[in-house]
C-alpha cells in the first residue's frame, strides 16, 4: 500500500484541529481531523495502516493506494513540431487611447500589419488543419495596439473575409474573435456583430477610474463611449467579456467596480486584473496592488459576486484547470506582430522589448513568402513546464498555477518565477476555491 503520488496537507485557518488533503490529479479535496494526519505520518515512517474505516475511507477516496503511481508528466514528449490552426494578429501598434499602464505603449510607434503577412497565416492555419485533420481554424486580433484602429480596422475585415471564403473553400470551420478598447463607430460595432463571434472589452470601471486609467490620445474621456459600445451589445444580446485593470490606488475600490460592472451588464463572469509594473506603468511610476491588499479585496468581491450568481475570474485563479503549462505561451501560441515577427507572449510584441530572445521564435519571409520557425527558441518554450520548475514542486496548485505567467520570470527566465509576488495572490485565492468544495472525512 502507497501514498497517491500527489497530495498536500493543507492547515485551515481557525481549525487547528483540522486539515486539508488535496489531492489535484484525482479532483479530491478532503477534509481531516488531526487523528487522520497522524495515521498519515506513521505510515510513512514505518508503511503500517492499521486496519479501521478511516483506512478503507481513504482508501476509497484515492489517499492510499494499492500500487504505486506513475508520473503524469513522465511521458510528456516534447518536440519542435509546429502546426498552428489558431492565429493570433497584432494589426498595429497604434493606439486612440494612451492607458497609463499600457505594456505595449500603444500609440508610441505606428507599425501596421501588412496584408502579405496576414494572408499567409490564414493559408499557413487552413493548411495545417488539412493535414492534421481538425475540421475548424480560429483568427484573433489583438496586440500593443487597439486592432479596430486607423488602417488596421481595414486588415482585419479584409482577413475575415479571406479566413470566411478560405474555410468555406475547403469545407472548415471558422471563428474570428478580438480585443478591444471599445472606442468603436457604429459601423464598427455593427461589423463585429456581424462578423465576430465574440470581443473582449476593458473597462477599468467608474468613469473616475476609467477616464483617468484609459484616456484618450489627447487626454480626453473614454467613459461614455465605451460604456455606448457595451449598451449596443447588450441591446443585441452579443457575446463580450469585459476586462478591468486593478492599480495600487484602484484596489481598495474593487467592490465598487464590481458593482459599478454589474449594474451596467447582464454578464455573468468578470475578469479583474493585477497590474502588473511593465510598458507604460513603468514610465508614469505605477504601482501594483499590494498582494495582501490585492488577495483580500478579490475574496471578498469574490463572495459578493457568488452571491448574485456571478464569477470573478482573474490569470491566477486556476485550481480547477489542471495541466502542466500556465498558457499557450509555453510553445504553442501563433502570434503575429506588426513587423511580422512570431511570438507566443501577447505581452511581449516589440523586439526591443528584452524578453523577446525567449518569446519571439519566428519571423515571416517577404522573399520566400513564408514563416520561419526557431527549433531552438520553441523548444525552450515548450520545456517550460511545472516539471521542470524547481520552486513549484512544494506547492499545491502547481498543476493549475504551473509557474504562472511566463513573461513574469525573474529576469529573461521563463523558469523562475520564485520571487513573483503573484503567488500569495494564487495561492490564497485557490485556496478559498477549495475550502468552498471541500468533502468531510472522519
Amino acid at each position: 500500500m502507497y501514498l497517491t503520488r500527489e497530495l498536500f496537507v493543507l492547515s485551515v485557518p481557525d481549525e487547528e484541529q483540522n486539515f486539508i488533503l488535496y489531492l489535484p490529479l484525482k479532483g479530491r479535496i478532503l477534509k481531516v481531523n488531526s487523528g487522520v494526519i497522524n495515521l498519515l505520518k506513521d505510515f510513512e515512517e514505518t508503511g503500517q495502516f492499521p486496519e479501521s474505516e478511516i483506512k478503507q475511507k481513504l482508501l476509497e477516496k484515492g489517499v492510499l493506494v494499492v500500487e504505486p503511481e506513475s508520473d503524469p508528466c513522465a511521458d510528456h514528449e516534447i518536440t519542435t513540431e509546429h502546426k498552428p490552426t489558431s492565429v493570433t494578429l497584432f494589426p498595429t501598434s497604434d493606439c486612440n487611447l494612451r492607458c497609463i499602464y499600457c505594456y505595449g505603449c500603444g500609440g508610441e510607434t505606428s507599425f501596421y500589419l501588412g496584408w502579405q503577412v496576414a494572408k499567409a497565416a490564414i493559408d499557413l492555419i487552413i493548411a495545417n488543419a488539412l493535414e492534421i485533420g481538425l475540421d475548424k481554424v480560429s483568427v484573433n486580433f489583438h496586440g500593443g495596439g487597439e486592432p479596430f484602429y486607423g488602417k488596421a480596422w481595414l486588415l482585419m475585415q479584409q482577413t475575415v473575409d479571406y479566413t470566411r471564403r478560405m474555410a468555406e473553400k475547403n469545407h472548415l470551420k471558422w471563428s474570428a474573435a478580438a480585443a478591444t478598447n471599445g472606442i468603436l463607430s457604429q459601423e464598427k460595432r455593427e461589423w463585429i456583430i456581424n462578423n465576430l463571434k465574440r470581443v473582449n472589452l476593458s473597462l477599468d470601471g467608474p468613469k473616475e477610474i476609467q477616464n483617468k486609467q484609459r484616456p484618450l490620445r489627447n487626454g480626453g474621456p473614454t467613459f461614455e463611449q465605451v460604456t455606448e459600445t457595451i449598451r449596443f451589445f447588450e441591446a443585441n444580446k452579443y457575446e463580450y467579456g469585459l476586462r478591468a485593470t486593478v492599480t495600487r490606488e484602484s484596489c481598495e475600490r474593487m467592490a465598487e467596480i464590481y458593482q459599478f460592472i454589474s449594474s451596467i451588464t447582464s454578464l455573468k463572469r468578470f475578469h479583474l486584473e493585477p497590474l502588473w509594473e511593465i510598458g507604460r506603468s513603468l514610465t508614469n511610476n505605477l504601482k501594483a496592488p499590494d498582494p495582501d491588499l490585492f488577495l483580500r479585496q478579490i475574496l471578498r468581491v469574490i463572495e459578493m459576486a457568488e452571491r448574485e450568481g456571478v464569477e470573478i475570474y482573474f490569470s491566477g485563479k486556476r485550481c480547477k484547470e489542471l495541466g502542466d503549462v500556465f498558457c499557450g505561451a509555453a510553445g504553442k501560441n501563433f502570434f503575429i506582430t506588426p513587423q511580422g515577427d512570431v511570438t507566443s507572449c501577447i505581452e511581449v510584441n516589440q523586439i526591443a522589448d528584452h524578453r523577446s530572445a525567449v518569446f519571439f521564435y519566428g519571423r515571416f519571409n517577404l522573399e520566400t513568402n513564408c514563416f520561419e520557425f526557431d527549433s531552438n527558441r520553441l523548444l525552450n518554450l515548450r520545456r517550460r513546464r511545472t516539471q521542470n520548475l524547481p520552486h513549484c514542486q512544494d506547492c499545491f496548485i502547481k498543476y493549475g498555477c504551473a509557474g504562472d505567467c511566463l513573461a513574469k520570470g525573474k529576469g529573461e527566465s521563463i523558469f523562475d518565477t520564485s520571487m513573483n509576488p503573484r503567488c500569495l495572490i494564487n495561492q490564497g485565492v485557490s485556496f478559498h476555491q477549495l475550502r468552498k468544495e471541500v468533502e468531510v472525512v472522519q
